[in-house]
């Protein structure tokens, strides 16, 4: 049986959680097979569970904490070994470990200096966090058509922050652009570029007026203009066409600072816009 196999045994029969009390209550450091298959037994679980924060809280404890050793030579071993599983064994696209690297990332650049950032780069540089999202977003762009877990790979491939605004990877802002010259990948993102601008968990999108585009539609293109002309040099017929026009006048709402627009005097195609999430624009901005 793989590990794969086990650990879908392991869910299926409801034993989850005493799997992952016999894996948080392992202390001693373990040899680097044991390390590395320990690791993938981590990622089945966090990818298939549902225990996204207790298993992710795992990945970090095992996966990085406890292998800093004293034998320099020993846990950098340990830390290829960590890219290494991670790109091999983790399944669905590794959606939820590519969140668990994206809130280390966005630690060490908050802050490199603190004592949780400086434990994760003496593990692992920053380039190497960000080049296994990196990889997942890359991995699922040339597999599938965009989507939800598409955009949520997106939104972990970060390589700096500048004005409390989080910068995208230079490649990966190449990649979605040119992923978004397929139809039916473009349509996604044309239907998902409005989002309400509100965080509580008490209020309607009808009660609200705020709207946010995308944020980093101006770091997948130069501009205004230019993300108009890339819709229209897709020659948008049918849905497409219809979804161009609401853009075009959307953009012209957004002026001058294209960051947000107030609705009321403007009325939102529900049809079109089926699929308005309630994100924490906090967390980008």
């Amino acid at each position: 049986m793989t590990r794969e196999e086990y650990v879908i045994q392991a869910i299926s029969n409801g034993e989850t959680e005493t799997f992952l009390k016999e894996i948080e209550l392992t202390d001693s450091v373990p040899g680097i097979d044991t390390y590395a298959a320990l690791l993938e037994i981590i990622l089945q679980f966090l990818e298939r569970s549902g225990y996204h924060e207790r298993v992710g809280a795992l990945l970090i404890e095992k996966g990085i904490r406890q292998n800093l050793l004293p034998n320099l030579a020993e846990y950098k071993i340990r830390s290829y070994t960590f890219v290494k599983t991670i790109k091999q064994a983790t399944p669905h696209y590794g959606i939820f470990t590519s969140n668990v690297l994206r809130r280390i990332i966005l630690q060490i650049l908050r802050n490199s200096k603190n004592e949780d950032s400086r434990l994760f780069l003496d593990f692992l540089p920053l380039a190497g966090y960000q080049d296994i999202n990196n990889f997942f977003f890359n991995r699922f762009v040339e597999n599938e058509v965009l989507n939800s877990n598409g955009m949520s790979l997106l939104y972990t491939c970060i390589s700096d922050i500048q004005n409390s605004h989080a910068i995208l990877l230079k490649d990966v802002r190449i990649k979605m652009r040119e992923k978004l010259k397929e139809r039916n990948s473009l349509v996604f993102y044309l239907k998902n570029f409005l989002r309400p601008y509100w965080n509580s968990s008490g209020r309607t999108v009808d009660e609200d007026y705020w709207y946010v585009p995308e944020p980093f539609w101006l770091q997948i293109f130069r501009s205004a203009e230019d993300f108009l002309l890339f819709i229209r040099d897709q020659q948008p017929q049918g849905e497409l066409l219809e979804l161009e026009i609401e853009m075009r006048n959307i953009v012209f709402l957004l002026a001058p600072n294209y960051q947000h627009f107030d609705s009321r005097n403007y009325r939102l195609n529900r049809n079109l816009h089926i699929n308005l999430r309630k994100e924490d624009m906090y967390n980008w901005r």
